[in-house]
């Protein structure tokens, strides 16, 4: 019962809990990728990897986490 829909429209912690859960799974996967693409895009631009690597993928995640959870959260709570 806990994970019926019925639950989840009523219980406005129980989909805090989940907006905050998925935007971790989204946001790390989202990173995971980020951090294995754009290396290699990078070095297309005939670029060394290294140097720019590490903080564009810091930044790009931590901004795209932004709007990751605020995107889930809408979809969540409607607002």
């Amino acid at each position: 019962y806990f994970f019926t829909p019925h639950k989840l429209d009523h219980d406005p912690l129980l989909m805090l809990t989940w907006t905050i859960s998925l935007s971790v799974v989204a946001t790390c996967l989202w990173g995971t990728l980020l951090g294995a693409l754009l290396p290699l895009g990078i070095r297309r631009l005939g670029l060394d990897p290294a140097l720019l690597s590490s903080p564009a993928i810091a930044t790009f995640s931590d901004v795209s986490a932004i709007f990751i959870y605020f995107n889930i959260a809408t979809l969540f709570f409607a607002l």
